[in-house]
């Protein structure tokens, strides 16, 4: 282990626990699954935009799937249901009827189709290998399962470009890359995964733009970061903040000293790509549906004190549930960790975050930390007015409640790598034990990460088979 490059080392038990996650949880027993997988769906048959009938705007999808889709999601909550061989086997060998459709309301319906052009591609890959395994059309589940596998390779691909592109706190990414309950998504169908991985591909070429001379801002990377930027303005646009990082690019790193210049014409690419990609949205006829989140906003607007101590309350609160739900809740947010194994899950990366940011020749200034730190405020703050505005108000049917609904730990991994760099720091050069331990804590750590992964997987094998 210790002469494999660790982002080698990422790979290799990424994808074998990832592969276990994809034989082990059942069709459609992880967060929002059908909703992606419908999306994905609809791009392999060509279908990249919603429909609308008029009434409703959604997705054609076959009669068929929806009533299987349907029969798995009942497990939900319940912690009786097991899914057997016989169910695993019949389920993927069967073929598939899909000639008759219907136009249903999928909440991915309005989504960028890049969000879910990889498992596209999956369920593409499934029809074409049908005839090998299946006399007929892919079943459902076959096409899920080859989703799946792509969704994984491709959180592997881009994990890996980010710890190997990445000048400092690869120990920090290799652990965030690998808390159980990312790669959970990562091998799910989910632009959850997605997100968690360009997010820490982005820090990475921003870290290696500042700290590595050698690393030019040029046409590749205007390319990546138009889609970077694209993907994260566009899928949960609380992350695009992550992107101001790169005012702290030196300009000589761009062709002619032209870094403004070049960021402007980057803006302008994507907010382009945007306005035409949800051109076909634009003009759905729907049926209007009371909602109240208009009055939300308003209410958020006007008593700007109030919210403040709503969202403080609930801060507070969902603290330690959300931290939680961010390291291992599985399924259909019903299967969780044993309490012991999420304290050394956290403890762990918060020590591997320490001593990551000891132990890494460069040091973040005092600038870029107040910077990360108005980041993830943003972030954090962002996620939870979005909720109370576009989710709470309806489903409690009240404006102005106290509660905040809606919000899942998951949708802080993005954001965790952030914090290793907040504890960059040479207070501790001197200390020549602090230092000895900083440089080999990481491992212990590979050892603590595949030990409550291997947890993992008997915790969803017991939930989900036994």
């Amino acid at each position: 282990m210790k002469k494999l490059a660790i982002e080698k080392l990422f790979i290799i038990i990424g994808f074998i626990v990832g592969c276990l996650f994809i034989y082990i949880i059942p069709p459609f027993q992880s967060p929002d699954e059908d909703s992606h997988f419908k999306k994905a769906y609809a791009i392999s048959e060509g279908e990249f935009f919603p429909h609308s009938n008029g009434t409703i705007a959604g997705l054609k999808i076959p009669d068929t799937m929806q009533e299987y889709i349907q029969e798995k999601l009942v497990a939900m909550s319940n912690r009786e249901w097991k899914y057997t061989y016989h169910d695993c086997y019949y389920d993927q060998l069967l073929p598939g009827e899909f000639s008759k459709k219907t136009l249903v309301e999928v909440s991915t319906s309005n989504t960028t189709p890049l969000a879910h052009i990889i498992p596209a591609i999956g369920i593409f890959f499934s029809k074409i290998l049908s005839p090998v395994f299946v006399n007929g059309a892919p079943s459902t589940a076959l096409m899920l399962y080859f989703a799946r596998f792509f969704s994984l390779l491709a959180y592997l691909f881009i994990g890996y470009l980010a710890i190997k592109i990445t000048p400092s706190f690869k120990k920090s990414m290799f652990t965030i890359l690998l808390i159980p309950m990312s790669i959970f998504l990562g091998s799910m169908v989910s632009y959850d995964s997605l997100l968690i991985s360009v997010s820490l591909l982005s820090i990475a070429m921003i870290l290696s733009l500042i700290y590595n001379k050698k690393t030019k801002f040029d046409n590749k990377a205007f390319i990546v970061f138009t889609i970077i930027g694209y993907l994260l303005l566009n899928i949960k646009v609380i992350y695009a903040p992550l992107l101001a990082l790169l005012i702290f690019v030196p300009n000589e790193k761009f062709k002619d000293n032209k870094k403004w210049k070049t960021y402007f014409k980057l803006g302008i690419i994507i907010i382009l790509i945007t306005i035409i990609l949800k051109i076909p949205n634009t003009f759905l006829e729907v049926a209007s549906k009371e909602s109240l989140s208009s009055d939300q906003l308003i209410y958020v607007l006007t008593h700007p004190l109030s919210y403040l101590k709503i969202l403080l309350v609930n801060l507070k609160d969902q603290f330690w549930t959300q931290l939680y739900w961010m390291t291992g809740n599985f399924g259909l947010l019903d299967t969780y960790l044993p309490p012991l194994f999420i304290f050394i899950i956290l403890i762990n990366l918060v020590i591997t975050f320490i001593t990551d940011g000891i132990s890494e020749n460069i040091k973040i200034s005092v600038k870029q930390k107040l910077m990360i730190i108005a980041i993830f405020i943003v972030g954090i703050v962002g996620m939870y007015t979005a909720m109370y505005i576009f989710w709470t108000a309806d489903v409690f049917s009240k404006v102005g409640g106290n509660q905040i609904t809606g919000v899942q730990g998951r949708y802080f991994l993005p954001l965790l790598i952030l914090l290793p760099l907040l504890c960059s720091t040479d207070l501790f050069f001197k200390k020549k034990k602090l230092m000895d331990f900083s440089k080999t804590y990481f491992n212990y750590s590979v050892v603590v990460t595949i030990v409550c992964l291997s947890i993992s997987i008997i915790v969803n094998m017991t939930r989900f088979w036994i």
